[in-house]
């Protein structure tokens, strides 16, 4: 193994703890380095393309970690980034979370929401360092007085997804590091560059080397790469936001070492739609379900699929879905409703892929071959049914027009499947139990949506759902850094966000003294 004492401590203790990071450039492309206990590791011969959803060509490249270095990334987190990190009070790592908060920049469109997100995480964790290792004293009949302190549980492999590169790469580390807990982050294949923007605002607000680690590999060497670092004894805990596939995986690997996990897994997000909302709140209810559904293309976890409407008021609503539905694409439009989502996010983006446009046109088919109706969005079956007019090598090709689709049945693979993708279904029910009862099927139980009137209709209806989170008259799509965040069933388990976050990342210990007589 190349361990950090001979590659990369020497050196490490020549770089500042506060260092200029640049991506290299290679040629006319970017070359996103690989970032252990302080050094860059950049080779050009060892690399990997990433690709624009768009035109299909390149747009960077990013250094490949070999296992080698992965473990030596982890033994840094262990030694030097422990030493550090770990030995800074509580305060002292606040105040330079904080400063990192003020490194992060502001793109435009979607990606400004998002880094609107990350910079509200970074302050909210932040914000806690000083609290969550707080120790009390338990009460003891035996003679003897317990003290409980929490610990940092030690060096974090942290992995975040592409679709919101930003905010899920800022909450995989910055939790962790607000525990005391030194990282190494492996970035997404899709999204390195993004990630990498990540670890510059926490060096540059002064993390100190081997506190946190950054490493890249393309899809073929991932598996590999993760399952030796769950290997090793450097690693005490490991986060995960992605498919439930991948996660499933990730939680095999990790077990055979029996290591610690927070998994943010996939999602088929309800909505329940009760009869009897008013006119205004008929037409915010379709207006926050759309979003839910085709915010961000539908690439979201809490992404909504499914739509349970009370049957009385089902094909007024499907009316409402399609009225709104045509608003969508116009921006700064005065007739939408009063909610806290902004239009001009849905303007024309690609899916992440051409394969992805695909898979969603086969969903699609599968339930129109099997009885099913296109009531709001694209309402052409053709469009599903053919490719692009002009091949896969063009940016019409990544497009996939948004949809929303009533008959959809048990038999049709819509049904049970993740679309993620801007693809919702419509069910009309005979009763709010029936709802829920259609609801807590899926495997899936991330987040969920209710429209009452009632709102103490609206919390017992939140308690009967299977869902990490419950929205009462709201979108599916709602997660800050003040609540927990996570799923039950095949969306995962643990949390993000808040005090429960941070709690993640400490273990507990009770140290015992005995009762002096006075």
């Amino acid at each position: 193994m190349i361990g950090s004492s001979k590659v990369f401590g020497r050196r490490a203790r020549q770089v500042k703890a506060i260092v200029p990071l640049i991506s290299t450039r290679l040629s006319s492309s970017i070359l996103v380095p690989a970032y252990i206990n302080g050094s860059i590791v950049a080779d050009s011969s060892q690399s990997f393309a990433v690709t624009s959803p768009w035109t299909n060509t390149e747009l960077h490249r990013a250094h490949n970690t070999t296992i080698e270095h992965a473990l030596a990334a982890a033994e840094a987190a262990g030694t030097a980034g422990m030493k550090t990190w770990g030995s800074y009070a509580p305060a002292q790592r606040r105040d330079i979370l904080l400063r990192a908060a003020n490194e992060m920049g502001a793109p435009l469109e979607l990606a400004e929401y998002f880094f609107h997100d990350s910079v509200a995480y970074l302050k909210e964790v932040a914000s806690r360092t000083t609290s969550c290792l707080e120790g009390t004293i338990a009460i003891s009949s035996k003679g003897r007085v317990p003290l409980i302190f929490k610990e940092p549980i030690g060096p974090v492999l942290a992995m975040a997804p592409w679709n919101a590169a930003s905010i899920l790469g800022m909450r995989a580390v910055a939790t962790p590091l607000a525990a005391g807990c030194p990282v190494v982050f492996k970035s997404s294949e899709r999204s390195p560059n993004s990630h990498w923007l990540t670890l510059k605002c926490f060096t540059e607000a002064g993390v100190p080397p081997g506190a946190f680690n950054f490493i890249n590999s393309d899809i073929d060497s991932t598996p590999a790469i993760v399952e030796a670092l769950a290997g090793s004894p450097h690693i005490k805990k490991i986060n995960f936001t992605g498919s439930t596939r991948v996660g499933r995986e990730i939680a095999i690997a990790a077990s055979k070492h029996l290591k610690p996990l927070v998994l943010e897994l996939g999602g088929k997000s309800p909505v329940i739609i009760d009869s009897g909302l008013s006119e205004k709140q008929g037409r915010d209810a379709a207006f926050a379900t759309l979003f839910g559904s085709w915010f961000g293309n539908g690439q979201i976890c809490m992404s909504t699929d499914r739509i349970y409407i009370m049957r009385e008021y089902f094909e007024e609503f499907v009316s409402l879905l399609r009225s709104q539905s045509e608003q969508f694409n116009k921006s700064k439009n005065e007739n939408m409703p009063s909610l806290h989502f902004d239009t001009t996010h849905y303007r024309a983006h690609p899916q992440s892929s051409v394969e992805a446009v695909r898979t969603l046109k086969e969903l699609v088919v599968d339930a129109l071959d099997k009885g099913a109706t296109l009531v709001a969005g694209q309402l052409d079956p053709a469009y599903y049914r053919n490719g692009s007019a002009d091949g896969d090598n063009n940016a019409k090709a990544a497009l996939f027009h948004k949809t929303i689709l009533a008959g959809v049945t048990p038999e049709m693979r819509l049904y049970t499947e993740e679309s993620f993708g801007p693809v919702a279904s419509v069910y009309p029910v005979d009763s709010i139990e029936e709802a829920v009862a259609f609801a807590n099927e899926s495997d899936y139980a991330l987040s969920a949506s209710v429209w009452t009137p009632d709102a103490a209709k609206g919390i017992a209806i939140g308690k009967a759902l299977h869902s990490g989170a419950v929205h009462i008259n709201g979108s599916t799509v709602h997660d800050e850094g003040t609540m927990p965040h996570g799923g039950v069933k095949n969306s995962g388990y643990g949390r993000f966000g808040g005090k429960w976050g941070l709690e993640e990342y400490t273990v507990t210990k009770a140290i015992t003294l005995p009762v002096l007589d006075i």
